[in-house]
């Protein structure tokens, strides 16, 4: 098996990790967050991180 291997402690304090950041760029955005509505494929959904740290798609 290739990848990246995490125990499952590690992947929930990650996810968390996400959703906190993902919360905080909502709140002190003073421009609306704009993303994808429809994501198929692995770079839209990237594309929609990364508007979260950006401020734009």
């Amino acid at each position: 098996m290739g990848g990246t291997r995490y125990w499952a402690f590690q992947r929930e304090y990650q996810i968390g990790t996400l959703l906190q950041t993902i919360r905080a760029a909502v709140e002190i955005s003073a421009e609306p967050v704009y993303l994808k509505k429809e994501t198929k494929t692995w770079k839209d959904a990237v594309r929609n991180l990364y508007s979260f740290r950006r401020g734009s798609p």
